[in-house]
């Protein structure tokens, strides 16, 4: 089968992060690159970019999927713990001070 280009990663750490959530949603993907970064310059910059690529066929659920990503990857609004009543950070999932779950 065919493959797409999916996404361009700025590192190849976002790269298997992207990966690692696409395949937990049932998706092939494939990865480029993400071997190549120091070679920037000796070889096109867009060869040396770790690169995500799906089946053809997949491409529409796998830019859903990432988009999801991209949303649960935003910083969220600071919550007040039920708990204890402590501020908290958008990005927590838990309370800093009593690890009492994000309502």
């Amino acid at each position: 089968m065919a493959q797409t280009l999916l996404y361009q990663a700025t590192d190849p750490t976002e790269a298997y992060l992207i990966r690692d959530y696409l395949t937990q949603r049932g998706l092939r993907v494939s990865l480029r690159g993400v071997h190549l970064t120091g070679l920037a310059g000796a070889i096109p910059v867009t060869e040396a970019q770790p690169s995500l690529w799906v089946e053809a066929v997949d491409l529409g659920l796998a830019r859903l999927a990432l988009a999801g990503w991209r949303a649960e990857s935003l910083p969220s609004s600071p919550w007040t713990c039920p708990g204890c009543g402590e501020e908290n950070e958008g990005s927590f999932g838990s309370c800093w001070s009593c690890q009492t779950l994000r309502p």
